[in-house]
């Protein structure tokens, strides 16, 4: 091994091997006027069949689901049934705040993220907001269901 090798801290497996006869069997030529190629080149084949792989949402709880598909379907009742369980959750910050706000979030999302102290209920919280009880619930599921929100 050189010296410079040596020096900079490297050992023979972390440099690239040299060209030598092993090297040059990998290579054949082919016809005159056209290009080399490998030996080891074989015709690409498609992946084995396997069974069909099926990807699904990955649920985050059966209550924020339930509200924002309650929600979605404008039964603001079975909304604030399916509510109820969520009352005394204390929500937090789920991420990390650089990643929320990367986050693509609504102003009504952002106002709710800044109203979360750690301490207030969702109850509380939904109690206390300047805007509608929709309007907030659904902000506050679509936190959770974003990763941004955790509840305890």
């Amino acid at each position: 091994m050189e010296a410079s090798n040596v020096a900079a801290g490297l050992d023979p497996d972390d440099t690239i091997p040299t060209w030598n006869e092993r090297y040059a069997q990998a290579f054949e030529s082919t016809a005159p006027g056209s290009s080399t190629r490998l030996t080891t080149e074989r015709p690409t084949l498609p992946p084995p069949a396997t069974d069909d792989v099926m990807v699904s949402r990955i649920h985050l709880g059966p209550t924020v689901d339930e509200v924002l598909y309650r929600l979605s379907l404008g039964d603001l009742a079975g909304a604030a049934l399916a509510n109820e369980e969520l009352e005394n959750c204390i929500p937090s910050l789920g991420s990390a705040p650089v990643v929320i706000a990367a986050m693509q979030l609504t102003y009504l999302e952002e106002f709710m993220v800044a109203s979360i102290d750690g301490e207030s209920t969702w109850g509380e919280i939904l109690d206390s907001s300047p805007f509608s009880p929709k309007e907030t619930l659904e902000a506050l599921c679509q936190l959770v269901d974003k990763g941004a929100l955790s509840l305890a």
